[in-house]
């Protein structure tokens, strides 16, 4: 997996099943992946991003990454090219666009890019590692 990204934009209402439908694609366009990682978040806890690693043969329980302080809209993640690292990026309520990093076995720290994105109805940012060094 490392190196391939996918993304999915889903409607709000589906929430509810939008992490099957991510196990099902990635299944489907990553099968050779030995490990993966998914990301996303929930009502229960809207200042949290929520992530899953796949393992090769199955997903970890759900883990919590930092809180961006504000009510998520967006969230991106993305592998590294060349190691186990992703990188994580949220835009909030409050038009506040985070980014942290998970390096195998944990999250560093939380960090705002900005506090003024244009707008939270639509995603306004991406994230990535530099192609050819990672």
């Amino acid at each position: 997996m490392w190196g391939h990204c996918r993304e999915w934009i889903l409607p709000r209402a589906w929430r509810g099943i939008a992490i099957l439908i991510i196990i099902i694609l990635l299944f489907s366009l990553e099968a050779h992946a030995q490990r993966a990682m998914m990301a996303y978040y929930d009502s229960g806890a809207p200042q949290v991003p929520k992530y899953r690693n796949w393992s090769g043969s199955g997903w970890s329980a759900e883990g919590s990454a930092l809180s961006v302080g504000g009510t998520i809209q967006w969230v991106v993640l993305r592998a590294a090219p060349s190691r186990n690292a992703y990188i994580l990026g949220t835009l909030d309520r409050g038009n506040d666009v985070n980014v942290q990093t998970w390096y195998g076995s944990g999250w560093g720290t939380n960090f705002q890019v900005t506090g003024g994105a244009e707008t939270r109805n639509r995603r306004t940012f991406d994230v990535a590692f530099e192609n050819s060094t990672g």
